[in-house]
């Protein structure tokens, strides 16, 4: 319950337009009052605090939502997971996510952003090293995963009702294509009925001019 707490927060907050990078700001150090230059400490970005506190749930949705990994951090071997076992944890699984693509993280997406994303450029068949596809992650999920389920129906061939989840070039393709259907069934190479050529052209013959290989 606290799991699905956390990710719909993080989720409110990024759709409400929060940047999962801001660091939290922490004010003028009063050490350094009288120095002409005063040091601002600029205090950690939000996966800083997640590692640091050991919550693993808080850098798993950072990161699908955006999160990027601080350039200053240290590698996973500087590290000890007898010192710091949580605190690991979080860490390990942040650099293992280094190279994951932003359906990779499925399982902390909600279906807004999955959306979005699938309407975007992602690539559904884009395959990582140790974790597959985001196709096969989302096949490994509850059949009840939302956004799991946007993701195996974007799989699908291209049909009016998964139409929406094709990127905008894609689409932009789809309409091209019913267009020359309709230009088709009225033109003098059709046959006599015009309506049954125009209702089979989306079932029969678009699905074959629709490639997510080449979206």
């Amino acid at each position: 319950c606290k799991q699905q707490e956390w990710l719909e927060c993080v989720w409110l907050l990024v759709e409400a337009g929060a940047d999962v990078d801001a660091a939290a700001f922490c004010g003028e150090d009063e050490e350094d009052e009288d120095e002409e230059d005063d040091y601002v400490d600029q205090g950690d970005v939000p996966l800083e605090a997640a590692v640091e506190n050991g919550l693993l749930i808080g850098a798993q949705v950072l990161r699908a939502m955006g999160a990027t990994i601080p350039s200053y951090w240290p590698p996973l071997a500087d590290l000890s997971r007898d010192e710091e076992p949580g605190a690991y944890d979080v860490f390990e699984f942040v650099h293992r996510s280094a190279d994951w693509s932003p359906l990779h993280f499925l399982k902390w997406l909600p279906t807004w952003r999955t959306l979005e994303l699938l309407r975007g450029d992602a690539d559904i068949h884009e395959r990582v090293t140790g974790v597959g596809t985001p196709l096969e992650v989302a096949q490994q999920l509850s059949a009840k995963h939302a956004s799991a389920a946007l993701v195996i129906q974007a799989a699908s061939p291209w049909s009016p009702q998964t139409h929406h989840l094709w990127s905008k070039v894609a689409r932009k393709h789809a309409v091209g294509v019913l267009l020359i259907g309709h230009l088709f069934a009225e033109s003098a190479f059709a046959l006599r009925d015009v309506q049954a050529i125009k209702d089979l052209w989306p079932i029969f013959v678009m699905p074959h001019a629709m490639s997510r290989a080449s979206d």
